[in-house]
Parts: structure tokens; sequence; C-alpha cells
């Protein structure tokens, strides 16, 4: 292979790289965009509306489960779910079954 060809050969390589890269980037903004349209029409869980029903805090909570009032947070806006281990925990500290922490 000549030097010409060499150059030729990196200069697709690089055109290859630079596409595919530019493709898993619009790929992941397009899934981070409707996942955050999706997000914002369904609430996923109901931990926020038993803890009000119940009159308990969401550091309450957080003290019961030993997580940071954050994780808490985030389960109760609907930023991040709870593992089902941790559902079954919140379920028994609340006093209510699992379904009525989840939305239908």
């Amino acid at each position: 292979m000549g030097r010409g060809a060499a150059y030729e050969y990196t200069y697709v390589l690089f055109l290859c790289n630079s596409l595919a890269y530019n493709l898993y980037t619009l790929g992941s903004f397009v899934f981070r965009y409707v996942y955050s349209v999706m997000a914002k029409r369904t609430n996923f869980n109901r931990i926020k509306d038993v803890l009000k029903e119940r009159g308990m805090s969401q550091a309450d909570l957080a003290d019961a489960l030993d997580v940071r009032y954050l994780t808490v947070n985030n389960y109760c806006n609907n930023r991040r779910q709870p593992s089902v281990e941790t559902l079954f925990a919140i379920a028994k500290i609340l006093k209510v079954q699992v379904r009525e922490l989840i939305r239908e």
C-alpha cells in the first residue's frame, strides 16, 4: 500500500468513526428526550401521595430506609424508581401493600 492509499484509508476510518460517534450521540439525545417527556407525563409510583396520607415526611422515610434524603426525594418525584426490594421495604414501613405504591 502506497503512502497516498494509507492516508486515504486513515481518512476513511476517521470519517466512519466520526459518523458512528455522531449517530451514537444523536441516538442517546433522542432517547433522553423521549424518556424525559414520558417521565413528565407519567408518575410511575405513588410514594409521595402515600407519605402524605400517612403523615410521614420524606426525611422520616429516608431514616427508616437508611438512605439519603435525596434518594427518597428522587423516588417521590419520579426521577428514579426504587428497586423491588426497596419498594417492599417502603411498603412495610408505610404499612401498605406494594400495589398501593404503584400507579396503574
